[in-house]
């Protein structure tokens, strides 16, 4: 399609038809200022801290249920494997 509109000399109109289907199909994806940037980072590191918190309670509630199993010496994990 663009090579026949560049033979009959229409470059303005490849241009724009190149220009429409990049931004279509974000082939050139926009710039971000420099708050957009710094804003980006803050998530980052939020989202960070977060996972971090999150794994620390996990590892809390595994190392509370195998003192609870061992204290009171009842099953409390889930066994592998399905019952049929």
């Amino acid at each position: 399609m663009i090579r026949g509109v560049l033979t009959h000399g229409c470059l303005n109109l490849a241009l724009k038809i190149l220009v429409h289907y990049q931004h279509r199909y974000r082939l050139c994806p926009k710039r971000k200022s420099p708050k957009e940037i710094e804003d980006l980072k803050k998530q980052i590191r939020q989202l960070q801290k977060d996972l971090a918190f999150s794994e620390m309670k996990a590892d809390a509630l595994d190392t509370m249920i195998t003192l609870a199993e061992k204290q009171l010496q009842i099953p409390i994990r889930k066994k592998s494997g399905a019952k049929q």
